[in-house]
């Protein structure tokens, strides 16, 4: 994580200086043991969301890169509570709300990436996180150019129903 925040940092620093700045910070804290998850996480999704939105190739590659580092990093996503799980997974899709707009190679990459968020077995997913990650797909589906990022979002919503569905405390409640 700090090698993407790093790159961030130094990319940016010429035309982006409040993502330098924001990407530093997080660096700087990011092995404090004064900082909890959720805010070391929130502050990692906040340089995520400016980096996508200054439309960077580069800037915009290594923020998937941060975003993919972050899902798989323990700490984050399989330590945490139900509630706070629950809060870095609503967190992480609000954060990449420009999702629809950036470039189709990104958008197909971020779709990867959501996919793997939603449908990790040991995750337990609510309803509402569901709802927010297939509507950001279907945005992205209705704003898409290119073919390529059309199939990755309807793949992206067959994978993320068919992984809700077959969920242990789903089947259980029905």
């Amino acid at each position: 994580m700090d090698e993407h925040l790093q790159v961030i940092a130094n990319l940016s620093a010429a035309k982006f200086r409040d993502l330098s700045t924001a990407a530093k910070t997080t660096q700087e804290i990011l092995n404090s043991k004064d900082v909890t998850m959720v805010t070391l996480c929130g502050k990692c999704l906040h340089v995520l969301q400016l980096a996508l939105q200054c439309k960077h190739q580069k800037i915009n590659q290594a923020a998937v890169d941060l975003l993919q580092t972050l899902i798989r990093d323990e700490r984050f996503m399989n330590k945490a509570t139900t509630s706070e799980s629950d809060t870095l997974m609503m967190s992480t899709l609000k954060s990449i709300t420009l999702l629809p707009v950036i470039k189709a190679p990104i958008q197909c990459r971020i779709l990867t990436l959501i996919v793997e968020l939603m449908c990790k077995e040991e995750r337990r997913i609510i309803i509402e996180i569901v709802m927010e990650a297939l509507t950001l797909c279907m945005q992205t589906y209705g704003n898409a150019e290119e073919r390529s990022v059309q199939l990755a979002c309807r793949a992206a919503v067959t994978q993320i129903f068919s992984s809700f569905c077959t969920l242990p405390q789903v089947n259980q409640q029905i």
